[in-house]
């Protein structure tokens, strides 16, 4: 009985190391696309739509992998929740106080970069239509007048 204890044990240990490993991959990748989403807010505001164009077509890689690795994270957590299914009292689990407050410090960074990625989301899609519904700047808005003026004057 014990020796299977040690190996659920054993188990639990190893998958609860992925499952940190995986979810340090994530916090990776969405600072990543943090920072795309950022240079993409700047080159919004200097409308460079081709390197917009390359921004996303980047992001769109790093959010099918993060999509992986939200996948992975389930699955070890899955295999966590079955390693120790019956057993609910904390004495009997192998989680040391360090191991909780890594994993928690590790889900409290992707909720909050989760909040951030969200929050550059909207800014982003609020400035990309006000900028395409701007008018049309005040120098060019000038020449059509004095054109507008020298056709009418000309009637």
């Amino acid at each position: 009985m014990s020796s299977k204890k040690n190996q659920v044990k054993n188990a639990w240990e190893e998958t609860h190391e992925l499952l940190q490993e995986s979810m340090k991959k994530e916090i990776a990748t969405m600072r990543e696309i943090l920072g795309n989403m950022r240079e993409e807010e700047q080159s919004l505001l200097v409308k460079d739509s081709r390197y917009v164009d390359l921004l996303m077509e980047k992001r769109d890689e790093l959010v099918t992998y993060l999509g992986k690795l939200r996948l992975e994270r389930v699955a070890f957590m899955e295999k966590l929740s079955f390693l120790f299914a019956d057993q609910t009292n904390e004495d009997t689990s192998p989680m040391t106080d360090i191991q909780k407050c890594e994993t928690l410090l590790l889900c409290d960074q992707i909720t909050a970069l989760a909040e951030k990625i969200h929050l550059q989301n909207r800014s982003n899609f609020f400035l990309s239509q006000h900028l395409s519904s701007q008018p049309i700047p005040l120098k060019e808005e000038k020449k059509k007048k004095k054109l507008f003026l020298q056709t009418e004057e000309e009637s």
